[in-house]
This record gives C-alpha cells, sequence and structure tokens, in this order.
C-alpha cells in the first residue's frame, strides 16, 4: 500500500508539470481514494478548474470572434446598435471579472489576487509565493557585503537597474508570510547582523 500511495504522489507532481485538467482530477482521486497526503489536493483540483475554465473561455471566445467578422460586414443600422450594446456588456464584465485587487507575478506572469502575492512597499510589483521564495533564496545568497549595503531588506525585483526603477522593498509582514522557515530564519539572522554592524 505505501508504495502505491507514493506512485499516486508521483503521478500527482507529474500531473501537475503536464499542466493537463483531466489526469490532474485523476491524480487527485488516485492519491484520495489511497489515503495518501492529500495536502495539495484541494490546491491542484483548484488549478484544474482553472485550466479547465481557461480552455472553455477560450473556445468560447474563439467562436464568437469567429462569427463577428462576418455578421458585421453585413450588418444594417439596427443590427450596428445591437452589436454596440454588446460591445459595452463585454466592457463591463471585463472590468468586474478584472478586479483592481488582481496583479501579475513580475517573473512568471502569473495572475494573483493581492493576498496571494507579496507586494514591494511601492505597490506595483508582485511576486508570486513560488518565485518570491526563489527571489529571496538568491539574494540572501549574496555575499554579506551587498546584504549590509541595502540594510538587510529585501528589495523589490524591478529596482535599478531594471527599467522600472524601483525603490520599494518587501514588509516583513510580507516576508513572514511566504517564505518557509529556513529562509525567513536566515532573513531574521541578515537582520540582526545588520542590527548590530549599525551599533
Amino acid at each position: 500500500l505505501m508504495a502505491r500511495r507514493i506512485r499516486a504522489l508521483a503521478r500527482l507532481e507529474t500531473a501537475i508539470e503536464s499542466g493537463q485538467a483531466d489526469e490532474m482530477e485523476q491524480a487527485c482521486d488516485e492519491v484520495e481514494a489511497l489515503g495518501a497526503d492529500a495536502s495539495r489536493v484541494s490546491e491542484v483540483r483548484l488549478q484544474s478548474k482553472k485550466i479547465q475554465c481557461d480552455a472553455e473561455f477560450k473556445l468560447g471566445l474563439a467562436r464568437v470572434s469567429s462569427s463577428w467578422s462576418g455578421l458585421l460586414g453585413h450588418a444594417g443600422v439596427e443590427e450596428l446598435e445591437k452589436f454596440e450594446l454588446y460591445t459595452l456588456e463585454l466592457a463591463k464584465f471585463h472590468n468586474a471579472f478584472k478586479p483592481s485587487s488582481m496583479l501579475e507575478c513580475v517573473v512568471c506572469a502569473t495572475c494573483l489576487l493581492k493576498d496571494q502575492a507579496a507586494v514591494c512597499s511601492g505597490g506595483l510589483h508582485a511576486l508570486c509565493a513560488k518565485c518570491f521564495q526563489d527571489y529571496a533564496h538568491a539574494e540572501q545568497s549574496q555575499p554579506e557585503q551587498l546584504i549590509q549595503q541595502r540594510g538587510a531588506r529585501l528589495l523589490c525585483p524591478c529596482r535599478p537597474p531594471h527599467d522600472a526603477g524601483c525603490t520599494g522593498s518587501f514588509s516583513e509582514q510580507s516576508i513572514a508570510s511566504f517564505l518557509p522557515a529556513e529562509l525567513h530564519r536566515r532573513h531574521m539572522d541578515h537582520q540582526r547582523i545588520q542590527i548590530h554592524a549599525e551599533e
């Protein structure tokens, strides 16, 4: 049974990497059926649902788009007025569907809600949890002199010489929320060294 559980978890990881919604759902079912560690199942099912919704939306959009040009070419005044109303409704839908709290990871371009992202103090640049962890690890691995030059703060990746020239940094709250214990401990160690260096 243990070997089957291990295989089920391995299949789950493979399914996640494939991005195939059906395969992800089947792998989740198998993990649950075998009583394996199901800690990621709800997250994977949500990801699968998003992939399915995205595919259905794109398919629907392609159908509308393909018939749009042909209909518009033969439209009279009355039909054009309907098209204008339809376009306004689409704009309303777009604005309602993309709230101001939606952000995009500056590294991998994943769309995120504000509470799912580490956002710099400038409020313009966000990182998803994985990219934030990778970025923090890279920054913490730099020579101690560079870490002290930036005051042991975790600066925005869009800082100079990046075109955006952001002067923001990540708050202690973001660092505590999005970093695993080991990376957070290393960050706090750098903070303590910085405090002693400034005394």
